[in-house]
């Protein structure tokens, strides 16, 4: 039961934390895709400074300088489309998120039914009687470990009536039993 209560109490953390974590980026999309925007603004900088040096002086040097910034423009261009799609949130990040989210909620559900799993209910109301079992002990399918008791209704049974008495008593006839165990009960009834 331990184990279960703590495996559901791991899973309900999980699902926190993918939820924040799915919040963040929603919560940052505007500064990420302001970011990003800057981001290209500075590799376009970067370009016309490589394509100024290669300019002056055509090496091999500056000419790979000028591929370079050119190779991070387009990332940078690459990464703001994305973001400029997504509202300011990378759609192949927030896909992940939402799924890590959707996994933590399923682990929780399965947690959860685990220990639901664990519950042992009657199919019938009334009051345990008569346990068979303690707090903690291991049971196998299908054993008893308790009987359930219907005290609202009682059916008491007799044997001690003579022939004499017997052809006085009729089906709806109203009782009064009295009980050894019980003698300040007195319990009603008719005849069935």
């Amino acid at each position: 039961l331990e184990e279960g209560q703590a495996a559901l109490a791991r899973a309900q953390e999980e699902v926190l934390a993918a939820q924040q974590a799915l919040d963040g980026l929603k919560t940052s999309a505007e500064v990420d895709l302001t970011q990003a925007q800057v981001a290209v603004f500075n590799a376009q900088l970067a370009v016309e400074k490589a394509q100024k040096l290669f300019d002056e002086e055509q090496n091999d040097e500056n000419k790979a300088q000028l591929e370079a910034a050119g190779a991070k423009l387009r990332l940078a261009e690459d990464f703001l489309s994305r973001l400029t799609f997504g509202k300011g949130i990378d759609p192949d990040v927030e896909a992940a998120a939402e799924a890590r989210l959707r996994t933590a909620k399923a682990a929780a559900a399965s947690a959860q039914a685990a220990l639901t799993a664990l519950d042992l209910t009657s199919s019938t109301a009334g009051m345990v009687v008569d346990p068979t079992t303690q707090v903690g002990q291991r049971v196998s399918a299908g054993q008893p470990v308790f009987t359930v008791a219907d005290f609202s209704r009682w059916v008491v049974k007799t044997d001690n009536l003579t022939e004499l008495q017997v052809v006085d008593v009729k089906i709806g006839q109203k009782v009064e039993v009295m009980l050894d165990a019980l003698p300040d009960l007195v319990l009603t009834g008719e005849v069935s």
